[in-house]
């Protein structure tokens, strides 16, 4: 759904609901700031020619003066004045105040709802992204965001009551002449939506632009290894330069733009005050005009003119700040296709794991099966082993069974219920999830083994540690409070996979899903993973899924996929006694592979013993 152009921002404002008072008590003091304002304009006629006819007369509005004798005009008056500077500047910090403060606030909510949204959207949406841009959103957007709801927003509660004070000023002394004054408005009104439109649209390219660069920069910093081993430095940073000409060329469009803006508003403001002046000189001549109440006129409109400069500079801030809200907004109404239903039914896994007739293609419904008409249960307490070879389907079985994604046709379910019927939350409760892949965070060892949790005393971190053949080093490393680098920089693929096991052994899941956990690791540290993947399945039901196949011949059942289907099922022993079917020749396969491994590594042995002789 297409909003209009205010939209984002008039769905930003729905942030402040929660500080309503705060936000009447800035609009209070805004009231009286313009008030002050007023009273400035309002009184500098009367004061002016007091000043220089040495006394009071009678002025529209101020009549109230010529009941004061000179002498007391002279210590009442510059006191008036002070008071009303006070009462000025009093406003104008407590407004000042309350408006930044409770946009921050606001900035703080925002902030919070695009990191949960973050957190929450599914993996086929996450998969549709770049993660330089998402961070950009989060960064540059929300800054932008923050300027329109802090500094722009105060600006125009409190410049628009101060020029809507000064007009009313203006009104009470000549409405003709005010009139006269906003000649101008519909000339400046038009030409000020034309710029809003187009700069708009720029700041919301240049916005995406910049998303662009911070994905192309976190990508080759992320693979930097890659890059510097292919010598591809030169093909990074030849990227980085043509998506920053084309920013660098927007800019120009944009500043331009800005540059433009300003300085017309002001020149149509210059056309309605020669009008006014031309009005009021035929007045003077024809009609008596008094000149102390066209000294307060022009005053006010003297006045009008920084906080009408302001709102002109606040224009574009908010201009910034839509084009952010929108980019925030594209995700916090991304549709989320695994939506948690209106009445979850409770989840609980009393029985069975069933993939019932599962259809799913990562293109949607149009595009090639990962999965065709897939079928298979796995009851509670067996450990089911799920192999074949690359692209047959066996990680997307997993990621169905965590609720990554949904089928299109078909369904997974859990003790007869179909998973879309509970909370995502609830389901993937019920799963203990051990990657290919090991995801640590920067931060203690505590912090990446409970997930951030706080209810897992030290005791319990310190068991599953040493049930997943992991304590021994965390103590070396000095303990749970230990620091691990982004991505667990500093420690081997064996002991980052050791971690996420005993991360696996703290949620107590009662299913255990090994989605391929030993294919990245050599023997040794394979052997001491396999030992804690052991301990962590008793008594659980394990899906696992494997290439390597030694890794699996224990378990209850072996599955095996092709292209989608399952090409035959059985255990280790059955499968292999089926000489033409597909497990025994990856069996073999792997087993050849093996033996020239070893043979290899037995010849490479021999030809430096050889060596050695030699140069003896």
């Amino acid at each position: 759904m297409e909003h209009a152009p205010l939209s984002p921002y008039c769905r930003l404002l729905k942030f402040l609901r929660p500080f309503r008072l705060r936000l009447c008590a800035a609009v209070l003091a805004s009231l009286v700031f313009a008030v002050a304002t007023a009273l400035y304009a309002w009184l500098i006629g009367p004061l002016l020619k007091m000043l220089l006819t040495g006394g009071a007369s009678r002025v529209s509005g101020a009549d109230f003066l010529t009941r004061f004798s000179t002498e007391e005009l002279f210590i009442a008056l510059p006191l008036c004045l002070v008071a009303v500077a006070l009462m000025r500047a009093s406003a104008q910090a407590l407004q000042t105040y309350l408006m930044e403060s409770t946009g921050q606030r606001v900035i703080a909510s925002i902030r919070r709802t695009l990191y949960a949204r973050y957190l929450e959207l599914p993996q086929a949406w996450m998969n549709r992204q770049h993660s330089g841009d998402l961070i950009a959103r989060f960064g540059m957007s929300v800054q932008s965001v923050e300027q329109a709801l802090t500094v722009a927003f105060s600006s125009y509660v409190r410049d628009t009551l101060q020029i809507a004070a000064l007009m009313l000023v203006c009104a009470f002394l000549d409405w003709r002449l005010l009139l006269a004054a906003l000649c101008a408005a519909p000339v400046t009104v038009t030409v000020v939506l034309k710029f809003a439109s187009r700069l708009r649209g720029v700041t919301i390219e240049g916005q995406a632009l910049q998303g662009t660069l911070s994905s192309q920069v976190g990508e080759a910093v992320a693979n930097i290894r890659v890059v510097q081993a292919f010598r591809g430095e030169a093909g990074e940073l030849s990227r980085f330069d043509a998506t920053q000409e084309r920013y660098l060329d927007l800019m120009k469009t944009s500043h331009l733009l800005r540059g433009a803006f300003s300085p017309m508003v002001e020149m149509l403001g210059v056309f309605g005050i020669a009008a006014m002046l031309f009005f009021a000189g035929s007045s003077l001549v024809g009609e008596g005009f008094a000149p102390e109440a066209l000294l307060s006129f022009l005053a006010a409109l003297m006045l009008m003119y920084r906080p009408l400069k302001e709102l002109a500079h606040t224009g574009q801030q908010v201009i910034q700040g839509q084009a952010g809200a929108q980019r925030i907004f594209e995700v916090l109404d991304a549709v989320d296709a695994v939506a948690d239903p209106p009445s979850p039914a409770t989840a609980t896994f009393e029985r069975a794991i069933e993939l019932d007739a599962v259809d799913f293609s990562y293109e949607g419904e149009r595009g090639a099966r990962v999965l065709d008409n897939l079928s298979l249960a796995i009851p509670k307490g067996r450990q089911v082993a799920i192999v074949g070879e690359s692209g047959s389907g066996k990680s997307t079985i997993a990621a169905l069974l965590l609720r990554f994604f949904d089928p299109q046709k078909g369904a997974v379910r859990l003790d007869g219920v179909d998973v879309r019927a509970l909370r995502v939350r609830d389901l993937r409760r019920l799963i203990a999830y051990v990657p290919q892949d090991p995801v640590l965070f920067a931060g203690s060892v505590a912090d990446n083994i409970g997930c951030g949790r706080r209810d897992i005393d030290g005791e319990k971190m310190r068991a599953a540690l040493e049930a997943a053949n992991a304590l021994d080093f965390v103590e070396a490393m000095g303990g749970l409070n230990a620091p691990i680098g982004e991505r667990g920089q500093g420690l081997s693929g064996g002991q980052r996979q050791r971690l996420s096991i005993a991360r696996a052994f703290l949620t107590q899941a009662p299913i255990l899903l090994l989605d391929e956990a030993t294919s990245a690791l050599d023997s040794a540290s394979e052997r001491q993973v396999q030992e804690g993947l052991e301990r962590l399945m008793q008594g659980r039901t394990a899906v696992i899924i494997a290439h390597r196949l030694t890794t699996v011949a224990r378990a209850d059942e072996i599955v095996v996929l092709d292209k989608g289907r399952i090409a035959e099922r059985g255990t280790h022993s059955t499968l292999l006694e089926r000489a033409d079917g597909l497990y025994a020749r990856l069996w073999a396969a792997q087993s050849r592979e093996g033996d020239q491994v070893v043979e290899k590594a037995v010849g490479t042995e021999a030809e430096g013993e050889a060596r050695t002789a030699s140069n003896a």
